[in-house]
């Protein structure tokens, strides 16, 4: 009986804080979603787009599914293992749909570089298919006994703690990695740009980094060392961060082009102006370049080196920040 009653205030805490994961994604909903409104909702229909809404829009479901199992009470085992099961999946959709987006912006980042998107697909669906593998190792472990008390909250008795382990392991794996590949990028092709825009992307992208890697790394440790009912105990948090971080990571982007857009006097975007000089000089290839070339070891001078073309943030489907050179080219001329 001491050994239920210590059960069940685990279970307790742990039901606590996934609570508080879940205040944290609604007022971060009700907090941004004039934003979202005015920033997201007007432009036209793009991958990027629909991502956005899959990513913010999912979290709300995944509300749902999750207080079905932390918050009520009195379930039978073959309850509460179908409300872990639908929990975990609902958590990993959840994690995929967010991840695309990270890895998009760093595709995106390099300037559309095709040889980084064969890389960052095939690092994608290694983690991510190595994770669901383990991930159903959890699923198919997991052991809820009936309780001798009535109303109790789902207490898991056995999860299969290394597997749980792997996951997190990998999940930290893709954070880091992303981050090593953006980092790499801004200081091999960006290091002498003054740029507001791949300010913003190196620090959403350290930002998304530091929150990730610490709620992973409690993961790891709860998952090998504590018992079942805190083998999860920032799973919720972590899951939710995952699509808060991301699509405001989006918004801040759509922000910065609209601030940008709007900055001057001329009705011109900024993305024109930037197509024409590409026209002009052949040998600017890279979509994410600034007004004029720079020197090697030192500054152009006269140039304002900002990154003016958005097109990720714009809406369009372009993959990001580019836009098929020839093609526009002649259809400017």
């Amino acid at each position: 009986m001491d050994s239920l009653v210590e059960a069940y205030q685990q279970t307790r805490n742990a039901n606590y804080l996934a609570t508080c994961g879940y205040t944290l994604a609604i007022a971060d909903f009700i907090h941004t979603f004039s934003e979202e409104v005015r920033l997201m909702w007007p432009i036209p229909l793009s991958s990027v787009k629909v991502l956005f809404f899959v990513a913010r829009y999912y979290t709300l479901l995944h509300l749902g599914l999750s207080a079905m199992y932390h918050l009520r009470s009195g379930l039978t085992p073959g309850e509460c293992t179908r409300a872990f099961v639908q929990l975990f999946i609902s958590s990993s959709m959840a994690v995929l749909s967010a991840e695309v987006i990270l890895y998009m912006r760093v595709y995106a980042l390099s300037g559309m570089n095709k040889r980084l998107m064969a890389y960052l697909a095939i690092q994608y669906l290694i983690l991510h298919g190595f994770a669901l593998r383990f991930t159903t190792k959890i699923l198919v472990s997991v052991r809820f006994e009936p309780s001798p008390i009535p109303n109790l909250p789902c207490i898991p008795i056995y999860i299969d703690r290394s597997a749980a382990g792997i996951v997190f392991c990998l999940s930290l794996a893709s954070t880091i990695a992303i981050m090593a590949i953006m980092v790499y990028i801004s200081r091999r092709q960006y290091r002498d740009f003054e740029s507001s825009l791949i300010s913003l992307f190196f620090r959403d992208g350290v930002l998304y980094f530091i929150c990730l890697s610490t709620l992973t790394c409690a993961n790891i440790v709860s998952s090998n060392v504590a018992p079942p009912p805190y083998k999860f105990i920032t799973l919720e948090p972590q899951v939710l961060s995952h699509s808060i971080l991301a699509t405001r990571m989006l918004m801040h982007l759509r922000g910065w082009a609209e601030r940008d857009l709007t900055r001057g006097a001329s009705h011109r975007s900024v993305w024109d102006i930037e197509l024409s000089m590409m026209c002009r000089d052949p040998e600017r290839t890279n979509p994410l370049s600034t007004h004029s070339e720079v020197p090697a070891g030192g500054r152009a001078e006269g140039t304002d080196h900002r990154l003016d073309n958005p097109g990720i943030l714009e809406g369009r489907d372009d993959g990001g920040y580019g836009i098929e050179k020839s093609r526009d080219c002649e259809r400017s001329e």
